[in-house]
């Protein structure tokens, strides 16, 4: 199971983001990662690979990824506005 978590949620994606082995980013990815994911905090791969400063990587992901329409409706519910 490529998606495994540890017990703060992190998947192998975002452990090979964190210690930089952007290759293993790409093989897990090739493997059915999910980018998606989301750990305990509410991160996903991409908004590590942005705070550990790996802003191509970081591109990659969200480039790379299936679009869904579902991903942007959390952003438009009631509680996103003032």
């Amino acid at each position: 199971n490529v998606d495994v978590r540890d017990s703060f949620g992190w998947t192998p994606l975002m452990l090979a983001i964190r210690y930089g082995h952007d290759d293993l980013v790409k093989l897990l990815c090739s493997y059915g990662a999910s980018r998606t994911a989301q750990s305990a905090l509410g991160c996903t791969a991409a908004v590590y690979a942005a705070a550990y400063g790996n802003g191509e990587l970081c591109g990659w992901l969200k480039q790379t990824a299936t679009w869904s329409p579902l991903h942007y409706i959390e952003l438009l519910t009631p509680l996103r506005y003032p």
